[in-house]
């Protein structure tokens, strides 16, 4: 059986997703705050940081206590984030994901 498989996929989205929650209680939502400071910059930044930290893992191991797969879970929580907040800002401001075509719970893709 593949690993990359809708089982895998879907736990490993849940644990993205504990994950950002977690974060965002914890850092008090500042990558929305940042972005609403700083624009889009503020995002590609963060993805980017992240980029360039596993480009960094590849070459060498890390001397502090940081796994690749914990920034590949970083980069892919940071493109969430922005994705959200694009997708909110290009339908509207005060969209409800609730009930938003792209996350209908009923929806079997």
């Amino acid at each position: 059986m593949p690993v990359i498989n809708k089982n895998n996929i879907q736990l490993a989205c849940e644990y993205l997703a504990n994950t950002l929650i977690s974060k965002n209680h914890d850092y008090g939502n500042s990558v929305e705050e940042q972005y609403k400071e700083y624009g889009d910059t503020s995002l590609t930044i963060r993805i980017d940081d992240k980029l360039r930290r596993l480009k960094q893992l590849q070459k060498s191991p890390a001397k502090v206590n940081e796994k690749e797969q914990e920034t590949y879970l970083d980069a892919a929580g940071y493109a969430i984030l922005a994705y959200i907040i694009k997708l909110a800002e290009n339908e509207r401001p005060d969209m409800n994901f609730d009930t938003h075509k792209y996350f209908d719970q009923d929806d079997q893709h």
